[in-house]
């Protein structure tokens, strides 16, 4: 995956390239909601051996994506921040 295709993945998906990752600042009505999200986020970082950075306050969740093995964003993260957008559309949201 090149640096365009990562770029381009990022501008139509609401993802943010950062040097610590691919990242996206989900909302959520609550913080029960927000730690759900997370406990998912778990379950599929888990079964793909592939494991964000999570940063929680309160109704807020910060996603960093990011392969250290390669030390860059890689496609794994990108089918990462798929599934999470796909968690996280089932989540009662603001």
């Amino acid at each position: 995956m090149t640096k365009n295709d990562i770029n381009h993945f990022a501008k139509t998906n609401s993802w943010q390239i950062t040097s610590e990752g691919l990242s996206k600042l989900f909302q959520f009505s609550d913080f029960k909601s927000a730690i759900e999200f997370i406990n998912e986020i778990a379950k599929i970082s888990i079964n793909y051996n592939h494991h964000p950075k999570l940063i929680n306050s309160y109704a807020k969740v910060k996603l960093l994506w990011f392969t250290n093995d390669e030390n860059k964003i890689t496609e794994k993260d990108t089918q990462q921040a798929i599934k999470s957008d796909e968690i996280f559309m089932k989540f009662d949201n603001k």
